[in-house]
């Protein structure tokens, strides 16, 4: 009886039938490694005879580290990639090669019902071709006691592979065995309803409460398979929505003493457990009350009966978490309240430290009063520079507010210019998002050509007149004459999210190393750090306490002479002023690989970029001297040119521009 057997060597896979009296061309195939594409399912010329191998794997082994870099090299050139992207792909394999953090691939040589098939793959993605995972979530539910899941699932082995260790896992920190029944054939619907397939998933309100947990967390299924893990997302999908945006609302949640949890989707539909602390607000009365269920249901539809039959529309401005006037809203609102046609107000919190500032101004509203309920579910605009989540509570519970928000048409008007941070993987912005814009503002074709790339936004939907926010900044105020303040400030990287002790965290790190290397040029008095909010306690704790700014950063880059950032768009700010940046990127690599690649090519920054602690030092040397900053060192003609081609207005009038294509669109 004829059997299918395969040998791989060097590079070469041969599938070949054996034990036959007749041979015929169709009965051996070879197959080169570099020709497959990574993870597709191939079909052979070979066909088998008899059934005694079906559902069987044939062959199957591991390809040598060196073996799949040279394969995966060779496709992205023959695939014209560029040289940034080939040399991730180097990266990518240096690291495998020496940690060993790559998922293992393999060559493997299987007969799958009846067909003879191979593949080249990372070896989970085969396990899943291999056999399948069934399930369906009948519930999920989040109250004091914690989650709980009901669903129904098991798997089809027909392969009879080795599965052990079944676990639920969300995020590294809450695991829960689970019990899978294992079948051979995919059972009926009406045969799954049989007890023996349903289980129930109980995560204790301990377990969710763990400090190191982070805030979004997908629920994933897991097991070992053949030694290999093996995961899968799960999720529950949602009929008749209009709009995968749907997927952002909560599911359920709950309040403890401490958190606020919701169950989400993304937009694949599969469920995200979200953690946070909760506001001093939820635990007021008067929240309790007015975000009720019982009155947002009512606020919601009552809001959305009366907002399509109003006469004159309501706009909605606010800035980052509803907390602060500095980024040029609030001006932009003043100015926009001298419409006829619209009533515009602006939302900040009563905390704030420009709330005093303003609070007189009629059009001014404080977050959490009844007015500002009652304007969020009645507005037809959100006009911000920030998503609307921002006018809230940021990863609110409440589905109805989330609901009206991004119902909403939203203007964009950005608090910086966007051409340094990729935006594809991780911005909110992006079409089809939670926070996707019906209109964004840019200050010039280059970054209305990058945002509509990279957001997939149309053109009609890019209004190149200014940011706002350039408009309350004075212009090249900052000159050799001005004191010599020093800033640093960088950005979050998400992939840090999940330390328990941020002093671990580049971002905690690299700030403390290049305070202590300035110190050694310049006044510490006059070196300022700009921090997040997630290290400020642990800088008021180290003798860089005195430097550690706490009044609104737009005072501080008046003053900057000298700004040190990583990848944040505060650097376009700072130079419209005047300063000089410096970009330190030590982290370039894995930034990159997480978020995606940088926007400027390496001729389109406006100040010297580093990348070592020894060559930013190298640069600080030649540029303050004596305790004095040279200018002319960092804040070249060439860098102004390049400044001007990504932020083209400098005269004051992106107000007034933006004003007038409102107007035209009949939003003002």
């Amino acid at each position: 009886m004829s059997k299918i057997s395969a040998e791989f060597l060097e590079n070469e896979l041969t599938i070949k039938k054996i034990k036959r009296h007749r041979k015929r061309d169709e009965d051996i195939q070879k197959i080169y490694l570099e020709d497959l594409i990574l993870n597709k399912e191939y079909k052979s010329k070979v066909k088998p005879n008899n059934l005694s191998q079906n559902n069987q794997i044939i062959f199957m082994e591991e390809v040598p580290v060196d073996l799949a870099y040279k394969i995966a090299l060779k496709r992205y050139r023959d695939l014209e990639k560029t040289e940034k992207e080939i040399q991730k792909v180097k990266d990518e394999f240096e690291e495998w090669m020496v940690n060993g953090e790559m998922e293992k691939r393999v060559v493997c040589v299987y007969i799958k019902n009846e067909r003879l098939c191979y593949t080249y793959a990372r070896i989970s993605l085969l396990y899943k071709k291999l056999m399948q995972f069934i399930y369906k979530v009948v519930s999920v539910k989040l109250n004091k006691s914690g989650l709980s899941i009901s669903l129904y699932l098991y798997i089809v082995n027909k392969f009879n592979l080795d599965i052990t260790d079944k676990w639920v896992e969300i995020s590294e920190f809450i695991k829960e065995d689970v019990e899978i029944h294992e079948v051979q054939e995919k059972i009926s619907k009406s045969k799954i309803l049989f007890s023996k397939y349903k289980t129930k998933i109980n995560i204790k309100r301990s377990e969710l409460e763990k400090e190191e947990v982070p805030i979004n967390n997908n629920i994933t299924m897991n097991m070992n398979v053949n030694g290999d893990k093996v995961t899968y997302k799960l999720g529950k999908k949602k009929f008749r929505i209009k709009d995968k945006v749907e997927y952002y609302y909560p599911m359920t949640g709950v309040f403890n003493d401490e958190y606020a949890f919701h169950i989400r989707r993304d937009k694949r539909s599969n469920m995200v457990l979200v953690k946070r602390l909760k506001e001093p607000v939820e635990n007021t009365f008067k929240f309790r009350i007015l975000e009720s269920t019982i009155m947002s249901f009512f606020m919601y539809h009552l809001g959305k009966f009366l907002k399509n039959r109003r006469r004159k529309k309501i706009n909605l401005y606010y800035e980052k978490f509803a907390g602060k006037a500095e980024e040029g809203v609030f001006d932009f609102c003043k100015k926009c309240n001298e419409s006829e046609t619209t009533n515009n107000y602006f939302v900040i919190d009563e905390n704030s430290p420009d709330y005093e500032r303003i609070k007189d101004n009629k059009f001014v509203v404080p977050k959490h009063s009844f007015k500002y309920y009652w304007l969020v579910y009645n507005s037809s605009h959100l006009i911000s520079s920030d998503s609307p989540i921002h006018v809230n509570i940021v990863r609110s519970n409440n589905i109805y507010i989330r609901k009206a928000l991004y119902e909403n048409n939203f203007v964009f008007l950005q608090h910086g210019v966007t051409y340094l941070k990729a935006h594809q993987q991780n911005s909110p912005y992006g079409k089809g998002k939670e926070a996707e814009p019906a209109y964004m503002i840019v200050g010039s074709e280059k970054e209305k050509d990058v945002v509509c790339d990279m957001l997939n936004i149309y053109e009609e939907n890019i209004l190149n007149v200014g940011l706002p926010i350039f408009d309350t900044i004075e212009y090249e105020h900052i000159n050799n004459e001005t004191d010599d303040f020093i800033t640093i400030m960088f950005t979050w990287k998400p992939y840090e999210e999940h330390l328990y002790d941020f002093r671990e965290s580049s971002y905690y790190q690299d700030v403390v190393e290049i305070w202590n290397m300035l110190s050694r040029y310049i006044d510490k008095n006059k070196v300022c750090i700009i921090p997040h909010p997630k290290v400020f306690n642990l800088l008021m704790n180290t003798d860089m306490k005195d430097s550690v700014w706490q009044g609104p950063i737009s005072e501080i880059l008046k003053k900057s002479k000298l700004l040190i950032t990583d990848y944040s768009s505060v650097a376009y700010n700072s130079f419209y002023q005047g300063s000089g940046v410096i970009f330190y990127q030590p982290d370039l690599k894995l930034y990159e690989q997480e978020n995606g690649d940088l926007i400027p090519g390496n001729d389109e920054y406006i100040g010297e970029r580093v990348f070592t602690i020894d060559e930013l030092e190298d640069v600080i040397k030649e540029t303050v001297i004596d305790g004095k900053i040279n200018l002319d060192r960092v804040r070249t003609e060439e860098f102004k040119e390049i400044y001007k081609s990504i932020n083209q207005f400098s005269d004051g009038k992106n107000m007034e521009r933006l004003y007038d294509r409102l107007v035209q669109l009949k939003i003002i």
